[in-house]
């Protein structure tokens, strides 16, 4: 589903559709551990996020696109993205 060809895959944050270009997946995060399918683990230097998926992983989203163009994680969340923020 992160396929540049397409723009990514969809998700939904905040009431904003966006768009996962590019992203790895991990075991672990910063020794957080994985919450509730959506929730948002912040790094503690606040320039990259990870999403926790239903398998108990995360999904670090490396690029992302939105209506306003391409952003990096750190855009994102000086755009707002806050750990109350849940993935959809």
């Amino acid at each position: 589903a992160c396929n540049p060809w397409n723009k990514g895959a969809y998700c939904l944050v905040n009431g904003m559709q966006i768009r996962i270009v590019d992203a790895e997946t991990s075991d672990t995060f910063y020794g957080y551990e994985c919450g509730k399918t959506g929730t948002i683990r912040i790094s503690p230097d606040n320039t990259r996020f990870a999403i926790c998926c239903n398998d108990g992983r995360f999904l670090i989203p490396l690029i992302i696109y939105t209506d306003e163009g391409f952003f990096t994680p750190l855009s994102l969340l000086n755009m707002g993205l806050q750990t109350t923020s849940v993935f959809h």
